[in-house]
């Protein structure tokens, strides 16, 4: 019998199964007879026959004792989607892009919504193998964060082999797309069972550490053994050292803070459920009084359990014992009272200072033009009334200004995407990036744009602000003025014998044709450097490739060759017809 994911369930011996939200565990099981033996905590036999367990609609296997789920999924619910945070989905659904193009060599798994470059030559099933396909994948993501390292790390795709793709491939077969999440995103089980005893005996000591000095972790043990024996006896058993510090540490946190952080931790824990870093900043921010000096508190709080079994030190009396140690001395205590009042004044002295800041924000809030909703806009001052021309979030891209070329001196930008303003065309020069729902004055920032802007695009990321090579359409080799595929373009399908406008000033390429390139420094497929004792005569960019030209090679290419094999890239070969 098989899950919803297909998992074969275990029923031998020792098994644990959640049957009507209770726990069983399998005592012996029949097959020849179809018969299951199950028994719950309390020791209750239950003699079920195999056909009821498979059609009981309330049954599914305990988590805790499947060896074939990772760690992070053990003694719980299996992980799934809606355990990761929003930006962790979307980089699932990036990963699960990359798989299904090195399955099928389409990014949606499907030929019939194929995009119109897909199949890439080096996924198409057709003439690679699916260990090509891999290799090639892991290549062209190395290359992906190589040029753009904070874009592929915020993606969750810097670090990816080979083996990382084989090892996706076989977690998305098992789990579906929440297996390209890694474990890391999620909490990981311990896999011990704590006992109701135990837990109590947890939630006791708890509160009592936190209004003591700093305690280690045998004081916790010890603590925790005094409260179970003299609340329930020497018959219940209690865990290891090593099983309490391990549980300790995963409820509580970490005892490496000091007590007055560890006490509002756990109040930001007690009123939001989590570790809230906002509700642990509102719970620090308190008004400091002056300290008056008390005498030490020696008397037990009322609602504090005294354990009074022989051979052990009363709980409350330990608890009192430990308050009147953390008595401050007289010279301490004006040395706090000092510090308070210090403190007191440096927020009062903030306070002023910020004010005018919040003020000025919201001025500069003010008058932030006018823009439609899911529009960019620009505008010939920040002070205008009406745009000088609006734009869609889905109308295409400006890659050359004619009418308000170099007479934009502030932008808004109320659409999702980032938007990208450029000093040249083409993407070209000096770049500005507006973040979603922000606007611009340009005559106030450092990028010195004002009176300048020539172009401009939406972008998925900022990182998609550095890049044009977009614009190379499918089955063209294209060539650009500036790095990233940014700048003037020249675009050819075929052999290029001399080149129009950009002689001498390719930056960057974008090969999508079915060919590699052959790049010469002379017209007709001709010219060598001379760089020291070494000579160059070609430079090569293989097919469904796009790179930024390096030296000696920058800003010295007059042409181009398209050939089947590199071996054919010889100088003053003409190509063949």
């Amino acid at each position: 019998m098989t899950t919803a994911m297909a998992t074969t369930w275990d029923l031998s011996p020792g098994v644990e199964l959640i049957i009507d939200g209770k726990q069983w565990r399998v005592e012996s099981c029949l097959p020849h007879l179809g018969r299951v033996t199950l028994i719950d905590d309390e020791g209750a036999q239950w003699k079920v026959t195999l056909r009821e367990l498979i059609h009981r609609p309330n049954c599914r296997p305990s988590t805790r004792t499947r060896a074939d789920l990772p760690a992070a999924s053990r003694g719980r619910q299996p992980k799934t989607m809606e355990d990761l945070q929003p930006e962790q989905r979307r980089n699932v659904m990036h990963r699960m892009d990359h798989i299904r193009e090195v399955e099928t060599g389409f990014r949606s798994g499907d030929p019939l919504a194929a995009l119109p470059h897909e199949p890439r030559p080096q996924y198409d099933p057709e003439t690679t193998t699916l260990t090509q396909r891999r290799h090639a994948k892991a290549e062209e993501l190395r290359g992906a964060a190589a040029e753009d390292p904070d874009g592929a790390k915020e993606c969750a795709l810097h670090q990816v082999s080979f083996r990382t793709l084989v090892r996706w491939d076989q977690s998305r077969r098992k789990c579906g797309p929440v297996g390209l999440a890694d474990d890391r995103w999620l909490r990981e089980a311990s896999g011990h069972r704590i006992s109701p005893e135990i837990r109590e005996a947890l939630f006791a000591v708890r509160p009592e550490t936190l209004r003591r000095s700093k305690l280690t972790s045998k004081d916790h043990e010890f603590l925790i053994h005094q409260y179970v024996r003299e609340t329930f006896g020497d018959d219940v058993k209690i865990p290891s050292y090593d099983t309490l510090k391990t549980v300790w540490r995963e409820w509580f946190g970490s005892s490496g803070a000091r007590q007055r952080y560890a006490r509002s931790a756990a109040k930001a824990q007690q009123l939001t459920g989590n570790h809230d870093m906002k509700a642990r900043q509102a719970l620090n921010t308190a008004i400091f009084l002056p300290i008056s000096p008390q005498k030490p508190f020696l008397r037990a709080r009322a609602s504090s359990p005294s354990f009074t079994t022989p051979g052990h030190r009363p709980y409350a009396r330990a608890t009192a014992m430990n308050r009147a140690a953390e008595t401050l001395p007289w010279g301490d205590f004006f040395v706090k009272r000092f510090l308070a009042w210090a403190v007191a004044g440096i927020s009062l002295v903030a306070l002023f200072l910020i004010s005018p800041i919040v003020k000025s924000a919201d001025a500069v809030e003010a008058s932030r033009p006018p823009c439609a909703t899911d529009s960019f806009c620009i505008y010939a001052s920040a002070g205008a009334t009406a745009p000088l021309q609006s734009y869609s979030s889905g109308a295409l891209p400006e890659q050359s200004y004619s009418t308000w070329n170099e007479k934009v001196n502030a932008v808004v930008n109320n659409t999702a995407y980032w938007a990208c303003v450029y000093e040249n065309f083409g993407y070209g020069g000096t770049i500005q990036a507006v973040q979603p729902g922000n606007w611009a004055d340009l005559t106030k920032l450092g990028s010195d744009l004002d009176g300048k802007v020539s172009s401009h695009k939406l972008a998925k990321s900022k990182a998609g602000c550095f890049t044009g090579y977009e614009r190379c359409p499918d089955g063209n080799l294209c060539i650009f003025s500036d790095v990233g595929g940014r700048g003037e373009m020249e675009k050819s399908p075929d052999n290029k014998a001399s080149y129009e406008t950009l002689d001498n000033r390719v930056v960057s390429v974008a090969n999508y044709t079915n060919r590699h390139a052959c790049f010469y420094t002379a017209w007709n497929y001709s010219g060598t450097l001379q760089v020291g004792n070494k000579t160059y005569s070609k430079y090569v960019v293989l097919r469904s490739d796009s790179t930024v030209i390096p030296d000696p090679f920058n800003k010295y290419l007059s042409s181009h060759m398209l050939v089947f094999d590199t071996d054919d890239c010889a100088p003053n070969l003409l190509p063949a017809n």
